[in-house]
């Protein structure tokens, strides 16, 4: 079974299928069900299994799983989802060089922080995330545009050239373990320890709605 956005939909219709229920009616989610949501969630996907590959070409025999990066903040709607912490870990597809000289000077332009003053000394890889890639991330799994979101955060993109940057040297991928959830009608809602998550059926298909800290 492919661990991403199908992983996710064949749990929600597994939940809705397995009791009748109304709309303000809600049961708890079986033990079963929190496994198949972890499997989904599993930051590390085989390269074979991903669906939304960003990367050309993958390193080695795994890849990061998208869903991940719908984790790296909060958000009360899909459209307040932080871009900036949300572009950063998504593997980067091509890498700006001093032969890029009016790319780089537009990105100096809009006065956001680069890591470098010359390109050759940048102390991290900087690479490009196109737009292309970023849009379908959220219409797979949230079911909106680039065009909807409202926080663009500390996020690095060039409109000229259709494209977001990112200089991540690290891995801090953000994650979610699933301890318990509850299904109401149409809406599943899974608990972690530090946040829940929320999932939405719109049409025939379930899309993240929000991922809130629980206080």
């Amino acid at each position: 079974m492919k661990r991403t956005f199908a992983c996710i939909m064949v749990l929600a219709l597994i939940l809705l299928s397995s009791c009748s229920q109304t709309k303000t009616e809600s049961r708890a989610l079986t033990a079963q069900e929190i496994e198949t949501a972890n499997e989904a969630f599993e930051t590390m996907l085989p390269a074979h299994e991903g669906e939304v590959v960003s990367a050309t070409d993958s390193e080695g025999d795994w890849i990061l799983n998208p869903i991940s990066h719908f984790f790296t903040s909060y958000y009360e709607t899909p459209e307040q989802l932080d871009m900036g912490k949300f572009v950063y870990y998504i593997p980067r597809e091509s890498f700006v060089g001093a032969e890029d000289k009016d790319e780089l000077e537009k990105l100096k332009e809009t006065g956001a922080f680069l890591p470098f003053d010359d390109i050759q000394d940048s102390p991290v890889p900087f690479g490009r995330i196109p737009f292309s890639t970023v849009e379908q991330y959220l219409q797979t799994y949230m079911n909106v545009s680039l065009k909807d979101m409202t926080n663009m955060g500390d996020a690095l993109y060039l409109e000229d050239y259709e494209t977001f940057y990112s200089y991540a040297s690290d891995f801090g991928p953000g994650t979610f373990y699933c301890t318990r959830g509850e299904i109401r009608g149409d809406t599943v809602t899974l608990y972690g320890e530090d946040a829940k998550l929320t999932l939405q059926k719109d049409g025939t298909k379930y899309f993240i709605t929000s991922h809130l800290p629980i206080e």
